[in-house]
C-alpha cells in the first residue's frame, strides 16, 4: 500500500485575502489622498493670507506716505463715505514741485494718477478690492483720512477676505 503524502504547501493566495489586502491598500490610500488634499487646501490658504498681506502693506504704506506728505485735500474731486472711495490729494515731489495724486478703484484693482497721468495698479492680480472708503475727519484743528480697506483673493476653490483700517494725519495739521 501507499501512502500518498499530500503537499499542504500552497501557491496563491485565497479570494479572503485579495479581498483582505485590497481594502487595506484602499484605506490606505484614502488616508493618502485626504492628506495631500488637506496639504494642498492649507498651501492655497497660506498663499491667500500672502498675497492679501503684501497688497494691504502697498496700498497702505503707500496711503499713509503720501497722506502724510500732503499739503491738501482736493474736496471737489475726492469722494468720501462711499464705496468705492476716490481721493485726490495735493503733495509737493522730490524737487519740490506741486503735484496732484489721484486714488481710485477700477475692476476691483486701485490705481494712482499723478498728474493726470495713469501710473497703473498698486494691488496684484492675485487680490481684488472688494471695498475701498475715505472718510474725511477735519477736527477744526487737526485734518485726517481714515481709510477702510477691504481685500479679496482666491487660488482655486480657495478664497479669502481681510479687512483693514487705518487713520492718516495730513502734513501741517498737528
Amino acid at each position: 500500500m501507499f501512502l500518498r503524502r499530500h503537499n499542504s504547501s500552497r501557491k496563491g493566495v485565497s479570494l479572503i485575502e485579495a479581498v483582505l489586502y485590497v481594502s487595506m491598500f484602499a484605506a490606505l490610500l484614502l488616508i493618502a489622498m485626504t492628506s495631500l488634499f488637506s496639504t494642498i487646501k492649507a498651501f492655497s490658504a497660506l498663499r491667500i493670507s500672502r498675497d492679501i498681506n503684501d497688497a494691504s502693506v502697498t496700498v497702505m504704506e503707500r496711503l499713509t506716505r503720501d497722506l502724510k506728505a500732503t499739503a491738501a485735500i482736493d474736496l471737489s474731486q475726492s469722494t468720501f463715505g462711499a464705496n468705492p472711495g476716490r481721493l485726490t490729494i495735493v503733495t509737493v515731489n522730490a524737487s519740490g514741485t506741486t503735484m496732484t495724486v489721484e486714488y481710485f478703484v477700477t475692476a476691483k484693482a486701485l490705481h494712482i494718477k499723478e498728474n493726470g497721468a495713469d501710473k497703473g495698479s498698486l494691488t496684484s492680480a492675485n487680490t481684488k478690492i472688494e471695498g475701498l472708503v475715505f472718510y474725511y475727519i477735519n477736527t477744526g484743528s487737526t485734518v485726517s483720512i481714515k481709510t477702510e480697506l477691504h481685500l479679496t483673493a482666491s487660488r482655486g476653490p480657495v478664497s479669502g477676505t481681510e479687512h483693514f483700517y487705518n487713520t492718516s494725519l495730513l502734513r501741517g495739521s498737528y
